[in-house]
């Protein structure tokens, strides 16, 4: 009760220095409250509202995280104009036709010219349904420290084969090896789509979504899973669950030496420690699957115009379009480590130089235009996130308790 007190305090500050005569659009996002985060959310908005020919005045509500405000959202409790929705839940959110106005149907899309990636993972059928907002991309992090203490090169491990090799070292001089935040992304599906091997039937969903079927029970995968389960039997690896920030801490608590996780979190955990060392280098493809990495599938969430107050609408357009600008997109690509959703901003950022004094944001952005791309840039299957933290569930059982990679596999098969 006292969470949503705030919430609805937030909301209703906002509104007491906005002009009552315009409309007033509530923006439901899945941050978490007083969060670096939340808080370049909280200066973009107040930039948008203090613009001389806003045609509307746009009031944040925090509705939990991802998975609380989806929920909340669906049980028509909150009624914004405009809701951030995680990539898992994107078929789900498509899936009730109801609940939303197609991007498409309000927005001029061919005048805004999306990354083809993000474009094209958010459309079905060859139509955008949602605005892409904080799409976020994979990378590899690893201490300086650590890699110079145990005689390896001052380079990212580049496949695989190297993160072996190099938490082989590691672990011999006294080091940690490597862990991965979100392990169902980290462990399986970016792992699928760096290697171009398909992770759901149906080309990952996007060609038949009702019909489509995880494929964790070929070879590929199963050889994937043994090789992360021997590595921590062997102490190279740690798993840290399902949280992101326990993976995150074991990283800055120099327990491990390589992280896997967002390019968007580097400022908030070099905020935490800005004393430690951290290189960057791309999510790590298999050398004996692909000679080269293709375009990894990217996270994060998109804005979906929800299908209510018809009379707001040219406002809620107004808000989207200031997003689309290239000043506006560079910015917060530049301020949060989110990709830049368009060409322009993508340009405009390197005319600035920006990505010399920051690789991580530079190597974010190369996985997703500089390398083939065949199967989709994500995966879409019906209730995606219950399935999720099935896997993800299943990952705790391989790599804490060392269960049967067969029998585990074999068993989440069958509940499809």
């Amino acid at each position: 009760m006292f969470k949503n007190f705030l919430l609805y305090f937030m909301l209703f500050s906002f509104s007491l220095n906005a002009d009552s005569s315009l409309p007033k659009i509530v923006f439901m996002h899945g941050f978490k409250e007083e969060d670096f985060l939340e808080k370049k959310l909280i200066e973009l908005v107040e930039n948008y509202n203090k613009k001389p020919k806003a045609k509307g005045q746009v009031t944040l509500l925090a509705g939990g995280n991802y998975t609380e405000s989806f929920q909340n959202l669906l049980s028509r409790k909150i009624h914004p104009h405009i809701a951030m929705v995680s990539e898992y839940n994107n078929l789900t959110m498509h899936n009730h036709p109801d609940m939303y106005v197609p991007i498409e149907n309000v927005l001029d899309i061919k005048a805004i010219s999306f990354l083809p990636v993000i474009r094209d993972f958010y459309s079905f059928d060859g139509k955008m349904v949602s605005y892409p907002f904080n799409c976020s991309a994979p990378v590899l992090y690893y201490n300086k420290d650590a890699f110079e203490k145990a005689g390896l090169p001052n380079k990212a491990p580049q496949t695989w084969e190297d993160i072996e090799a190099y938490s082989n070292k590691l672990v011999a001089a006294g080091y940690g090896g490597f862990t991965f935040a979100w392990p169902t992304a980290y462990a399986l599906e970016h792992f699928a789509v760096v290697n171009n091997i398909p992770f759901a039937s149906h080309h990952n969903g996007f060609k038949n979504p009702q019909k489509a079927r995880l494929l964790l029970n070929t070879p590929h995968f199963i050889q994937q899973l043994t090789f992360l389960q021997t590595q921590s039997n062997r102490g190279n690896f740690i798993y840290a669950g399902e949280k992101a920030e326990d993976a995150e801490q074991l990283f800055l608590d120099q327990k491990v030496s390589i992280l896997m996780q967002g390019a968007h979190r580097f400022p908030l955990i070099q905020g935490k420690n800005p004393k430690l060392k951290i290189g960057v280098g791309p999510y790590p493809y298999k050398a004996a699957l692909v000679k080269k990495p293709y375009a990894v599938n990217i996270g994060g969430t998109s804005l979906w115009i929800m299908n209510i107050y018809p009379k707001d609408r040219t406002a809620v357009a107004d808000f989207l379009t200031y997003l689309s600008s290239a000043e506006v997109q560079a910015k917060w690509h530049q301020d949060t480590g989110y990709l830049p959703v368009t060409h322009e901003a993508f340009d405009l950022t390197k005319k600035s130089d920006f990505y010399k004094n920051h690789p991580v944001a530079r190597v974010g952005v190369e996985q997703i235009i500089r390398f083939p791309q065949n199967l989709p840039a994500g995966i879409r299957l019906p209730a995606y996130e219950a399935t999720r933290k099935k896997i993800t569930d299943m990952l705790g059982r391989l790599f804490l308790d060392n269960a049967s990679i067969e029998k585990e596999i074999s068993a989440l098969i069958q509940e499809q």
